[in-house]
């Protein structure tokens, strides 16, 4: 096999590109939904300003001088790997650095000048999550997502009065696509308007670019342990834990299916919608309360897992980064490494295997993402300029008749990767 060229980054300064758009349109217009959705006081609003400011027309600043970062509010590994990767892009403008650095350290920004780490000083470095849930930006629109007329727990109930009337071997097929489609529901992208969104909430079929949903499956029944990397809130999570409980409730004694299931959660707000640790156990407690009877079945059992240590809730400073999956943290390698299959949730999480370079489309993920630590399952909805396992002609025909295939949401793939067999490799500089 010839060696692979490995391709630059995705970066803000490409020409008409999604990153482009996703930098001077996306991320002001993500600071003004927060600015309406919470009653800042003057102070912070103006920081919040000043944030769009720089994201439009200014060069890179670090959070970590301004002082709206306490020492304490990083862990110390956190904070210098985000000292070495500011460093090495401050006062470039935010149109020409690399799109996934840029994204990462927009949300850092925004809670520093939002006000989530105020105080963390005073805490002497401890995690109070209570007091952090109540300074989450992003909460009033993660709450809408959860309990609208439509949100997650409306979707909850439609799924699980489907599943009532499938036979045993289709209802984990149709929970693994329902999160599937689920993560359409990205609250960090508009590109749907709200109508739109809504009807997908109601919709489980799509374009699958990758249909590896039984090899998927047959790889998570049979393994010991299984992990899912969550991305979204609201719907997606609903699904996520459906999808859990079902996994779990298969091996109540041994049998097939995983012993216990991991979910790796954010440690802080990210991408708007992405799920925290307490976002995750918060929507598990409210589907125990949801009023429809099997819906609460579900949440009652997923507490019953966490709480014989079946079912875990982590998160980790890692998936906050601007760090690919190539820099997993040896702690964090090591867990994952730990589980037979990974679930990895998203289009960040894509990207985050792909190193967010620019390959071909014709690229084979087995390839390229050799080094992860474990077999994963790649789940994802399109919603960024990279894809591969899609044969050249394949891709010509897509841009002909859907030149946005690519970013609007409307395929997706569930791509199986018998990775974590070979010693690790980080892609060559």
């Amino acid at each position: 096999m010839s060696p692979i060229t490995v391709p630059p980054h995705i970066l803000t300064s490409d020409p008409d590109s999604y990153a482009q758009h996703a930098v001077s349109v996306r991320q002001p217009r993500i600071v003004e939904q927060v600015i309406e959705a919470n009653d800042f006081d003057p102070s912070t609003r103006e920081a919040l300003l000043d944030l769009v400011r720089e994201v439009r027309s200014g060069t890179v600043t670090s959070p970590l001088k301004d002082g709206r970062l306490h020492p304490d509010a990083l862990e110390a590994e956190e904070r210098l790997t985000w000292q070495e990767q500011i460093a090495a892009n401050e006062g470039r403008s935010w149109l020409d650095i690399p799109w996934y650095f840029a994204e990462a350290l927009f949300y850092l920004k925004l809670l520093a000048a939002s006000g989530y780490y105020k105080g963390d000083g005073a805490l002497e470095g401890k995690r109070h999550d209570d007091e952090r849930a109540r300074r989450d930006p992003f909460l009033p629109q993660k709450k809408r997502e959860l309990v609208g007329h439509h949100g997650g727990l409306a979707m909850g109930a439609s799924i699980m009065a489907s599943v009532q009337t499938m036979g045993t071997e289709d209802v984990l097929a149709f929970l693994l696509q329902s999160s599937l489609w689920g993560n359409r529901l990205d609250l960090s992208t508009f590109e749907m308007d709200e109508t739109r969104r809504r009807n997908v909430l109601n919709r489980r079929t799509g374009s699958l670019l990758v249909d590896h949903t039984d090899q998927s499956i047959s790889a998570l029944v049979q393994s010991e342990r299984a992990q899912v990397i969550l991305d979204n809130s609201g719907p997606e999570l609903v699904c996520d834990l459906l999808l859990t409980d079902q996994l779990l409730s298969r091996n109540p004694s041994g049998g097939i299916g995983p012993a216990s299931i991991t979910l790796h959660a954010k440690k802080a707000p990210f991408f708007v919608s992405d799920a925290t640790a307490l976002d995750t156990l918060s929507t598990i407690d409210a589907l125990a309360d949801d009023g429809d009877a099997a819906v609460a079945a579900a949440g009652r059992r997923l507490q019953s897992h966490l709480r014989s240590g079946r079912l875990m809730v982590r998160d980790h400073w890692f998936w906050n980064s601007a760090l690919f999956f190539t820099a997993l943290p040896p702690d964090l390698r090591t867990e994952l490494a730990s589980g037979s299959t990974i679930v990895v949730k998203g289009d960040a999480n894509y990207r985050r295997l792909l190193e967010d370079r620019k390959w071909r489309t014709e690229h084979s993920l087995d390839d390229l993402a050799a080094y992860f630590p474990a077999p994963f399952v790649a789940v994802r909805t399109m919603k960024s300029e990279l894809v591969v396992d899609v044969p050249k002609e394949q891709a010509r025909k897509l841009f002909r008749s859907d030149p946005r295939w690519m970013t609007n949401g409307k395929r997706g793939l569930i791509r199986y990767c018998k990775a974590g067999s070979c010693s690790p490799r980080v892609l060559p500089r």
